[in-house]
């Protein structure tokens, strides 16, 4: 480090000379020129001597002032060096220090390496339950932890719904879950279901209750009402229903009283209805407990002229669940006789003559009759046995063209029959036509040709017929059992119009005539040929 100097020192010396010998040369007046900088560091300001007497104590100044800076040189050498020893010295001390460091976190991790032992990671549902030594420690928890629920809830059977899901991983004593925290875990995280019975209706669930017994009770409760002293009637129920033990959450759980009054609330439920013979809309109403306006509100067009094989709705209140009941009957039926029918062209289309009488027969049926809620809804032929066999009946029956259907002028009989009760007065009561007595169903014919103006129930008429003959004439036709046309109709003289019967004010079957001009009744017997 001190050659160093020494060496700068000199070189300063060697430039002071050059520079004198070329200020010597060059004039006589003696400048000493000092680097500003150099000068300013040491506070001294360049000059221009003048008075050459002073040259030699300039010069010793300046060298003195030389050799000050070559020690400062030296000082600063020195620093440099030692700062370069403590940085070579400060690197290895940085590699022995990570190199210490490497080895103690080797030697931690081989440590806390031994404290890790192999376990499982417990989820439910996707979230972590705690981690336990193997699957076992978990499942016991589990099972206690079922019967603790099971307690809570009156000793019901308790099922978890879903199955947890075990992650192998390693663990550390202090890792592991305690058993009792982890029965708490699983008893605030998982879905629990309890065991309780299901009324199923057509497979369907209708109602959950607490046991078996209970479920039963239900049902039971519905049929009382339908129950019966008689050992020929067996009560069930309409649709399949079946009692089925299953796993719901606790608040699913219903009342008694609640899915009884579930099961037994009323529904509008529309049904169909074919009609039979003797069949009136009033009787079906009765029947079906609804009104005849109801019965006519649901089937648009319809009228009160209805006929066997007639097929109509019936909005009827029905409860969830219908009770169904069979009785078993004997009874004996009629059995209907054949006609065999014998073509005259001598007769217009539509008559029909008896030639001779059928005779019916009769059997012995054992039937089971089916009622749906209390209603009549069929029966089951179980056995028939003919006590005696039908004889069949022989009709002429008219192949000849029915003529123009307008208005002839000339009216025929109506029916075929008894005359009964004439025109006029009865006391004090005037009758407007005449009765002519038939069995019921025989028919009623036209008796001109005409339009159909009315056709329905009417008053004390029963079920009436009108017909416009296209003059100043209508013709009325009471008490029919059923109605053949409907109003707007064309009909020929002698075509079959409506069948006789009893309806409205009447003592038995037979036909209520009148004919009416410009709207005043007549006497019939006026105008029949």
């Amino acid at each position: 480090m001190d050659g160093s100097n020494n060496t700068r020192s000199n070189a300063y010396m060697e430039e002071y000379h050059r520079a004198d010998k070329r200020k010597r040369t060059s004039s006589s007046r003696i400048c000493i020129a000092v680097p500003k900088a150099k000068m300013t560091n040491l506070n001294i300001k360049p000059h221009v001597i003048k008075n050459p007497s002073i040259k030699p104590q300039i010069i010793g100044i300046k060298r003195k002032i030389i050799g000050i800076k070559g020690k400062f040189i030296g000082i600063r050498g020195k620093i440099i060096g030692n700062k370069l020893w403590f940085y070579s010295l400060g690197k290895k001390a940085a590699m022995v220090a990570v190199m210490f460091l490497m080895v103690f976190t080797a030697v931690v991790a081989a440590v806390k390496t031994d404290r890790y032992q192999p376990a499982v990671e417990v989820f439910y549902n996707g979230k972590s339950l705690g981690i336990v030594t193997d699957e076992q420690v978990f499942k016991q928890c589990m099972q206690e932890a079922k019967k603790e629920i099971s307690k809570l809830l009156g000793d019901k059977e308790v099922v978890f719904d879903r199955s947890p899901e075990f992650v192998e991983t390693r663990a550390t004593d202090e890792q592991f879950t305690d058993p009792e925290e982890l029965k708490d875990r699983l008893k605030s995280m998982v879905d629990v279901s309890v065991g309780a019975y299901a009324i199923l209706i057509d497979g369907v669930p209708a109602g959950i209750l607490k046991d078996e017994e209970t479920a039963k009770s239900v049902l039971e409760e519905l049929k009382k009402p339908y129950i019966s002293d008689n050992p020929n009637v067996k009560v069930g129920f309409a649709q399949d229903v079946k009692i089925e033990k299953m796993f719901v959450k606790v608040g699913e759980i219903q009342d008694k009283q609640e899915v009884f009054n579930n099961l037994s609330a009323l529904k509008e439920e529309v049904k169909t209805y074919t009609i039979k013979e003797k069949d009136t809309l009033w009787d079906i109403a009765i029947a079906y407990k609804i009104s005849v306006d109801e019965i006519l509100r649901i089937n648009p067009g319809l009228t009160e002229n209805i006929h066997p094989g007639q097929v109509i709705n019936l909005s009827v209140p029905q409860p969830v669940l219908s009770i169904e009941t069979r009785e078993k009957v004997v009874y004996n039926e009629e059995i209907p006789y054949e006609v065999k029918e014998i073509k005259d062209d001598s007769m217009y289309q539509g008559r029909r003559v008896v030639v001779e009488e059928g005779v019916k027969g009769e059997q012995k049926v054992e039937a089971e009759i089916i009622r749906i809620n209390g209603i009549e809804e069929g029966k089951d032929i179980l056995t028939t046995v003919v006590l005696s066999e039908p004889k069949a009946q022989t009709e002429r029956v008219g192949t000849k063209p029915l003529p123009p259907k307008h208005g002839t002028g000339e009216f025929r009989r109506p029916i075929y029959g008894v005359l009964t009760s004439r025109y006029g007065w009865r006391g004090r009561e005037m009758h407007n036509g005449i009765d002519i007595a038939a069995n019921t169903g025989d028919p009623i014919y036209a008796a001109d040709g005409g339009k159909v103006i009315f056709a329905g129930r009417q008053g004390s008429y029963g079920l009436l017929v009108k017909i416009h003959h296209d003059n100043e004439y209508v013709t009325y036709y009471g008490h029919c059992s059923k109605i053949l046309v409907k109003v707007g109709d064309r009909v020929a003289k002698g075509e079959v119009i409506a069948k006789v019967g009893s309806t409205g004010r009447s003592t038995g079957p037979h036909l209520h005539f009148e004919v009416r001009k410009n709207g005043v009744p007549q006497n019939p017997l006026d105008y029949l040929k």
